[in-house]
């Protein structure tokens, strides 16, 4: 016999018991159902990257990039958005409407969460969208912990998600030093040819310092999403 629904509480203060019951009613058909929406979400990182950089939205490619970055306009933004939005689809398939209603309202509220966060990055928009798009993504990741439970990843996989998450912050506190140093506006490259004649304004070592605290982010913010998607 199925379970009650849970309350909201019941989810966040203990997933675990949650992802216990989630779980144990789990057929094939659903195992299959995840593995799809783990391609698919993982496609939503890597494709868009990989078309990017092939030049579908940009003439001279930024590198390193972010995420936000490469899927700020153009196909590989339809890309990213398109995968990832089937890959709720086939996550959602798991779920009972009727015992799952708590899990079904905490994913539609990540689902909205990201919706604000691919709505606020855009190329050249101001600061104040800048910081409404950081605090959605930061929500985003959080909601992530939330999932980890329920779906029991490893340990392992844990480490990975936290690490890089913990780096990714101290990237992008490295990257707004080196512009507090040298005395430059703190506001994103909004082009690929804005961030190199950054670079090139910078003496050498700020420079190198900057593309350094970059490439940090590109990875560190890369392995959040692999390590939790793995």
């Amino acid at each position: 016999m199925d379970m009650p629904a849970s309350s909201f509480a019941d989810l966040i203060l203990n997933p675990e018991a949650e992802g216990t019951r989630l779980r144990s009613n789990l057929s094939s058909w659903h195992v299959r159902s995840l593995h799809n929406a783990q391609i698919c979400f993982v496609s939503s990182q890597y494709l868009p990257m990989l078309l990017y950089y092939m030049g579908t939205s940009e003439g001279q490619k930024k590198f390193p990039a972010s995420l936000s970055y490469t899927t700020s306009r153009g196909l590989p933004r339809w890309t990213c958005l398109g995968c990832w939005l089937i890959g709720w689809f086939f996550f959602l398939r798991i779920l009972d409407f009727q015992t799952d209603r708590t899990i079904l309202s905490f994913a539609i509220q990540m689902i909205l969460t990201a919706g604000v966060t691919a709505w606020s990055n855009r190329p050249g928009q101001s600061w104040h969208r800048d910081m409404i798009h950081m605090l959605a993504a930061v929500l985003y990741i959080a909601d992530h912990v939330v999932f980890m439970e329920l779906l029991a990843m490893t340990s392992f996989y844990k480490s990975c998600f936290f690490a890089s998450f913990l780096i990714a912050g101290m990237s992008l506190y490295w990257g707004r030093a080196v512009k507090v140093s040298a005395g430059v506006p703190l506001k994103y490259a909004s082009s690929a040819s804005e961030w190199y004649m950054l670079l090139g304004k910078l003496p050498v070592t700020l420079s190198k310092q900057l593309w350094c605290s970059e490439m940090c982010f590109m990875l560190a913010e890369n392995l959040i999403f692999t390590s939790f998607v793995l």
